[in-house]
Order: C-alpha cells, then structure tokens, then sequence
C-alpha cells in the first residue's frame, strides 16, 4: 500500500497558491512533490491541495507503478468527490475527476480524511515552505519552547531535544507512570511505544508525544538508524 499526505498553502499578498504531496510506504517517505500555480487562486488552499493530489496520483500509477493507494487529505471536497456523494461543480473539480476515473481503470484509489501525524504535518510544511514564506519562527529545541506553540511544526518535532534524563533510562512499561503506561498500551509498536512514553513523562501531551515519537522512528529509519542505539532525538535537516 502507498499512502501519499496532500495539503495545500496560498499567499493573499501575490494570489498565489501551491500543494506538496508525501509518498510513504512501509512507514518511510520515499517520494516527495509539489506544485505551485495562480490560475485558479480563488479556491486559495483547496486549489494547490487539489493539484497536488492529481499530479502525485499520476506519478505513482503512471511512474511507480503503484496499483494500490490511498490519498489522506484535509478537505472535504475530495473525498466527497471520490465518492460520488457531491458532484464537482468547477474546472478544477471536473479536471481532478476526470484524472481519477482514468487512473482507477488501473488502480484502487481510495480517500481519508487528514490524520495530523508527522507526515501529514510534513505535507503542510512543503507546500508553505514553496510560496517562499519567510515569517516561519525558527524550530523549538526544548520541551519548554515547543510547549509554548499553539500549532507544532515537522521541524519543531524533529528538533526537539531531551538529552539523557530520568526517563532515557526506563527501559520497561512498568517503570512509567499510569498515565504513561496507559498511552503505551495503545501503541501495538514496542519500541514505539517506550519513545511515546518517555516523551510524555518528559512532559509533552499524549497526542504530541506520540506524533513525536513517530517522527523520531521515521528519521532513524530514513538515515538507517535504529532506535535503540539513541534514547533521544535527533536533529534531522530536510
């Protein structure tokens, strides 16, 4: 199965607009994509996530040759449209339906909606990042600056540090709180599952210190580390 992350961005100050696609298989980005265009800013992000979703589904099928895929996206359009529950009404839309159909001839398709893991938030770092926004705060580097932020990015995840602590040294579910203990019991991953924990025992929410320790695993397995020869994390450039 190849899972491709879509988001789209724009800029109101040049009507601009882009999209940026990540292709993950086997819980690894293999393929990153993005699109930037003006003709149709008037659908602001809609318009760069809808082109980014057709240009990365023609690259997979027609380049990868990848038959079984599934788009996570964040707008309710698409997955409307691929289910024939709200019929396109603009070029945009037809154009995009148009392209599915035909791909669909040769490959299973399906649509979800975003599930703001890392590599979603990964998407939506791409396709700001093409419209050349520059007002972006440089990334956290600590529990106590990441706290701070309303919305984490990629790189605050990728960049924040622990250094060896108390909790780099529990090693088994036991050792953590009930809290803790309770986060890790809904992880099937084991090692996954420690890393979640010991970042919420350093203090982050469950929900962001499981989308950290997900970020951590997918860079120790892009640059073929392995997890247990680090307790902390890493600072990944990309």
């Amino acid at each position: 199965m190849l899972y491709i992350y879509t988001d789209g961005d724009y800029r109101m100050d040049n009507g601009t607009y882009s999209g940026a696609a990540v292709f993950v298989k086997n819980d690894q980005i293999i393929y990153t994509m993005v699109t930037y265009d003006d003709d149709m800013f008037a659908l602001y992000s809609l318009a760069g996530e809808v082109q980014a979703m057709k240009k990365a589904l023609i690259h997979a099928v027609t380049e990868m040759n990848e038959y079984d895929i599934t788009v996570i996206q964040t707008h309710n359009g698409p997955l409307q449209w691929a289910d024939d529950t709200w019929r396109p009404n603009n070029v945009l839309s037809k154009q995009f339906m148009s392209t599915l159909r035909l791909l669909r001839r040769k490959a299973n398709i399906s649509f979800e909606g975003t599930r703001g893991d890392a590599y979603s938030i990964k998407a939506d770092e791409l396709s700001a990042r093409e419209l050349g926004y520059t007002d972006i705060e440089p990334p956290a580097t600590d529990i106590h600056s990441f706290l701070r932020l309303k919305n984490p990015r990629f790189d605050d995840y990728l960049t924040l540090k622990s250094g060896y602590d108390e909790a780099s040294a529990k090693r088994t579910a036991a050792e953590f709180s009930a809290e803790a203990q309770y986060l890790g019991s809904q992880i099937d991953d084991r090692k996954l599952a420690l890393s979640a924990m010991r970042w919420y025992e350093r203090g982050l929410p469950a929900d962001k210190a499981y989308t950290k320790a997900r970020i951590d695993a997918m860079v120790y397995k892009e640059r073929g580390y392995d997890a247990r020869q680090r307790s902390s994390s890493v600072l990944y450039q990309s």
